[in-house]
This record gives structure tokens, sequence and C-alpha cells, in this order.
């Protein structure tokens, strides 16, 4: 019907994470053990909660950080990371001044900060100063590359910056 269909993955003890499919997942991107993981869902009321598309692939993907010098919002980031069989990166190098949209993000519904490959954001955390910052708009997380090393910052998830893939 060209709409697609919200799949969820919840592989064992990590957190639940979604992506919109077309059509069902990619065959190496599905659970192999005795219980399936992806279960297919009504879209319509959980997209607009849900508000993140996250993919977890482990092994599956390349882990060399690749800064992809094209300005993208970040979910146009994630995107574009995905189809080169990667996602968007955390813990980075970046030189100084630069400024990329890393793995880092919001979650939609609970509010506390993961990354793109589900992981909690632990300690140490590299925020700048007075960041994070804007509860309402700021719900995607850049770096921008210093002398002392990256540095966090909230930004709205519309803004188009380089991004960085691994």
């Amino acid at each position: 019907n060209g709409q697609g269909s919200l799949y969820l993955l919840h592989p064992g003890d990590r957190s639940l994470f979604c992506c919109l499919w077309k059509s069902e997942p990619p065959q190496g991107l599905r659970d192999s053990g005795p219980a399936p993981c992806w279960k297919s869902l009504l879209t319509r009321a959980l997209i607009p909660l849900l508000s993140f598309c996250l993919l977890l692939a482990g092994p599956l993907l390349d882990q060399s950080p690749v800064i992809i010098q094209d300005n993208r919002t970040w979910f146009e980031a994630l995107s574009a990371c995905h189809a080169r069989g990667q996602i968007l990166a955390g813990r980075v190098v970046l030189q100084p001044g630069l400024k990329a949209w890393l793995g880092l993000h919001r979650h939609g519904l609970w509010g506390y900060w993961v990354w793109a490959n589900g992981s909690a954001v632990e300690e140490p955390q590299s925020w700048r100063e007075g960041e994070p910052s804007d509860p309402l708009w700021g719900n995607c997380g850049a770096g921008t590359g210093t002398e002392e090393g990256v540095l966090w910052e909230d930004e709205c998830c519309e803004q188009e910056l380089y991004y960085v893939c691994e």
C-alpha cells in the first residue's frame, strides 16, 4: 500500500528501538533466536510519540567513523548513515571548529539522552557548559571539535550539519 509499517526491535537486555520501513526489515537485522523480535504495529498513533527512527545492527555495521561533509538534518543524516550500512557515530574526534551531527538524541518518550545504537549516554559526558539547554526543540545532539576534545550541544533536529557515520 506504499505506507510504512513500524517494526520494533527489542534485543534482550537492551532498550526498545523503532524503525520505519516500507517493508519488512532486512533479513540480517531480524532476530534469529526462538522468539522473533520484529513486530508490526499500527503507525499512525505511535510515530508521533516515538519520534525517532533507530537502527541497531551491532556487528553487522562497519565501525570506522567517517565524517560526511554534506549538510543534512539529523534524521536525513541517520538515514544516510543507514544507507551506508552504518549508524550516526557516538564518541568521535573532530578537528577544532568542525561541528557535526552525532548519534546523540533525546529519547522521544522518556526525555533522557541515548546514542543511535540504543545505548545509554553514560559518564563521562561531554556537554558544552550550559548544555543541554533546549528541552523543547533541542532533541538531537551535535559535537563541535575544540582543542580539549569534542563538546556536545543539543540542537533542533531540522538544522543542517555535517555528520559522522560509523
